[in-house]
Order: C-alpha cells, then sequence, then structure tokens
C-alpha cells in the first residue's frame, strides 16, 4: 500500500475511526497492521468516541523538510478535491506541519 493509498484508508474511506481511541493509538504503533485488520474496529460497537471533533493533524518527519511536507500536501490537496463542491469546506481544516521536525522539537522539549 502506497503512501497516498495510507492516507486515503486513514483519513477518508474510514473516517468515522478517527474518534476510536483505541483505533488512534493503534495506528501510532502500528499503522499497516492496523489498517489491515480495520474491519475489526468497524464492527467494535464498544468503543467511547474521544469527542464529536476530528482530529487536529499534525505531520512531521525528522527535520520536516521532505515527507511531513509532502504528506501534508497530499492530505490537504485530497481533502480539497473531495470538498470542490462545497468550497471552502474541508473535512481537515487543521493540518499542520511541525517546523523543524521531531528533531528539532526534541533538541528543544527533551525531558533529562
Amino acid at each position: 500500500m502506497t503512501s497516498l493509498e495510507m492516507l486515503e484508508k486513514i483519513f477518508f474511506t474510514h473516517k468515522d475511526l478517527l474518534y476510536n481511541p483505541r483505533y488512534i493509538e493503534d495506528l501510532k504503533k502500528d499503522t499497516t497492521g492496523t489498517l489491515e485488520k480495520v474491519d475489526s474496529y468497524i464492527n467494535n460497537e464498544n468503543s467511547e468516541p474521544l469527542n464529536s471533533k476530528l482530529p487536529l493533524v499534525i505531520f512531521h518527519c525528522e527535520f520536516s523538510q521532505k515527507r511531513g511536507p509532502r504528506a501534508f500536501r497530499a492530505l490537504r490537496n485530497t481533502d480539497r478535491q473531495k470538498n470542490l463542491k462545497t468550497w471552502p469546506r474541508l473535512d481537515f481544516p487543521e493540518i499542520y506541519i511541525l517546523e523543524g521536525g521531531f528533531s528539532a522539537f526534541f533538541s528543544e522539549f527533551a525531558v533529562s
């Protein structure tokens, strides 16, 4: 599965699962594995939603120079395409890039 296919599946195909805290935690640990067993989250009626708002999305990589911005642009462009008829509405209006990546973040906020 390509990165674009993963973005599509996470943020659009199964957007309702973004309210499921167990799904979110599992995506953080093992994105590919979680997406392969997505049906187990869809059929799980015991999951309490986090809240009624979609999560804020922050893209990052080591320095946020290539992969983070590329993922940001891919999500934003897909969101715009899917919402052409309802412009300026977006499904994910709050997406960000971590300036300087996790390298800069860690050097500034590392716990000794």
